[in-house]
């Protein structure tokens, strides 16, 4: 009698993993086919050249001017919800032409909110210097909670089809924060985006991009569930990196350190 039970209960644990490891399968297939990764352009751009150098880390992407000195602050990026932060990599390229370090923060499973801490990491393995925090949707409102809490590490906030949240619109006052929208954002309409406006600090700079849509923020291989742009990718990244580029050298003091590396 005792072994029939054992082999019925030995038949269950099999069929329990065996159905275990389907779920397990299914989830990750699901979980590939959700995340948004970047497109061909995205991946060129995160190759070095004459101009800039890209370096990779298990926690980042890094984008720098190859030669010369490397402009401050340096440029902390969360990304969006389920989306590779090599996607945000032209923009950060023009910002890195410009002499701004950019880093493209790898979050686990490609969702912010696991590690919004990351930052930390950057900044405790280059003291001394400066950085910006922001980020594209999720990760720019994990961005701000981050900037909320650690207000005295962070000399500016940027935020990219993003919002904030009360208890963090409080801590962020007085700091430095660029909010960037797009007309055609059909994920974070412009609707939302004035309400936010009421968490911001009085001095926030506000850019919304004509035409633009919430996707082409950055450039993916799959097309998200978003409004049809009026204008090109190429068009709407490189406004981005204008915006970007043109408050970045507005925050004071502006220094520059020689790129020794």
């Amino acid at each position: 009698m005792g072994m029939v039970r054992s082999s019925r209960f030995e038949r269950r644990l099999r069929r329990s993993l065996f159905l275990v490891c389907l779920l397990t399968i299914a989830l990750v297939t699901a979980y590939r086919i959700a995340v948004f990764e970047p497109s061909d352009k995205a991946i060129v751009a995160l190759m070095s050249d004459s101009q800039v150098r890209v370096s990779s880390s298990s926690d980042w992407w890094l984008l720098e001017p190859a030669h010369g000195a490397r402009k401050s602050p340096g440029v902390i990026v969360y990304p969006g919800l389920l989306a590779d932060a090599a996607g945000y990599s032209p923009w950060a390229r023009m910002l890195a032409e410009r002499g701004y370090p950019v880093y493209l923060v790898k979050m686990p499973l490609n969702f912010s909110p696991l590690a919004p801490g990351r930052a930390s990491r950057i900044m405790n393995e280059h003291p001394g210097e400066r950085f910006v925090i922001g980020g594209h949707s999720l990760g720019g409102a994990v961005a701000a909670q981050y900037a909320a809490r650690h207000r005295d590490d962070i000399q500016g906030l940027f935020l990219i089809a993003s919002f904030v949240d009360r208890e963090a619109g409080k801590d962020i006052r007085g700091l430095p924060v660029l909010q960037v929208a797009a007309t055609k954002d059909g994920i974070v309409t412009l609707n939302i985006s004035d309400r936010e406006r009421e968490q911001l600090p009085g001095s926030t700079e506000y850019v919304n991009i004509r035409g633009g849509n919430h996707q082409q923020f950055a450039s993916y291989a799959e097309e998200w569930a978003d409004y049809p742009p009026a204008i090109s990718e190429a068009e709407q990244i490189s406004l981005t990196a204008s915006a970007l580029g043109n408050w970045l050298s507005q925050l004071r003091p502006t220094i520059s350190f020689d790129n020794m590396r």
